[in-house]
């Protein structure tokens, strides 16, 4: 099972957190159970797992009252509040190249969503696919944030030709939605089973106002270089699961494990926190690998719990139940489950 949970930047709920902020709430209120750290909203290069995003929304949500807040994160981001790939975007030489650099560097925006462009005979279609298993929640997030943004940015960057988006959705017709996405309203669907943003293909070469082949060359570069550090926090994260699944003896602490990296533990933690990642859910979710193999292998409870460094099988079966949903005396007779 891998760990490389996917990441979105954390810029974008620092933004929800200034919103909230305008209505009065409090950004410990806000953190609250999250595993999001206040110097990881501050970090402009920072990222937040999909688990902690998660719970980060549904505090969101239960503290300002409003169940839509992408819609209105959407509308207060310009093309540069994207960072290094809104500038490349902002400074291609037309439509296709911007999007373009969105289907190849959304990554450093969130990888929770994946985006495709097609291009038909008469109609280009970018086709946005959410992760399988990703909650609700993270979902409608990025859908309404990324939808609500391209509504009020349409007009600027394309000018008249903006009449002729279109997105699509698959639920049902949510006039929350509708009035969110004011200055496209007439070209939302529903029902259509997809997210996809389409546009007439002679739309593709709309020349930008700001195009600009030396910035657009540069910040190309700059989003290559950060594209590359994104897939490096994620496999540092893979390479310490596996590191600890390799373990024959006790799990190793932090600094254990750091020392064997021959980095600080202070190095360790900030580059796990910098990808929004805990040593302590690494860990948690390795002694549950290593329970399973040892359950398969016949291992009583007891020693299980020994040697992951349970302090009793108690501390441990309550462990493993809140991680598989069943007790390990039941996955020890039924690996099915």
């Amino acid at each position: 099972m891998t760990i490389a949970a996917p990441l979105t930047a954390s810029r974008y709920l620092a933004g929800v957190q200034q919103m909230l902020a305008e209505q009065g709430v409090a950004a410990g209120a806000l953190l609250d159970g999250t595993g999001i750290t206040q110097a990881v909203l501050d970090d402009v290069g920072g990222f937040v797992s999909a688990d902690d995003q998660d719970r980060f929304l549904a505090n969101a949500i239960r503290l300002s009252g409003d169940p839509m807040p992408g819609l209105r994160l959407g509308r207060r981001l310009n093309i540069s509040a994207h960072g290094s790939a809104g500038f490349a975007g902002l400074t291609a030489a037309n439509a296709r190249a911007a999007l373009q650099v969105a289907v190849r560097y959304f990554p450093l925006i969130t990888e929770l969503v994946s985006l495709q462009l097609e291009e038909g005979a008469t109609v280009a279609c970018v086709h946005v696919q959410p992760l399988p298993d990703l909650s609700e929640r993270c979902e409608q997030f990025v859908i309404q944030t990324l939808f609500s943004s391209i509504a009020l940015m349409a007009g600027f960057l394309l000018g008249p030709k903006a009449g002729g988006l279109q997105l699509d959705l698959p639920g049902d017709e949510d006039q929350a939605l509708l009035d969110g996405l004011t200055e496209l309203r007439d070209g939302v669907r529903f029902n259509t089973g997809r997210y996809c943003i389409q546009l007439p293909g002679t739309v593709l070469e709309t020349p930008f106002a700001l195009a600009d082949a030396r910035a657009h060359q540069l910040a190309i570069q700059r989003c290559e270089r950060e594209l590359t550090q994104l897939r490096d926090r994620t496999s540092f994260a893979e390479r310490l699961y596996q590191q600890l699944l390799q373990t024959d003896d006790s799990m190793p602490t932090l600094e254990q494990l750091a020392t064997q990296l021959q980095l600080s533990s202070r190095t360790l933690h900030r580059r796990l926190e910098g990808e929004g990642r805990r040593f302590r859910d690494l860990l948690n979710q390795a002694r549950m690998t290593k329970a399973e193999q040892l359950l398969q292998r016949g291992w009583s409870i007891t020693d299980i719990a020994h040697a992951l460094g349970y302090g009793d099988s108690a501390n441990f079966t309550r462990a493993f139940r809140r991680h598989h949903g069943v007790p390990p005396s039941r996955f020890h007779t039924d690996p099915g489950n």
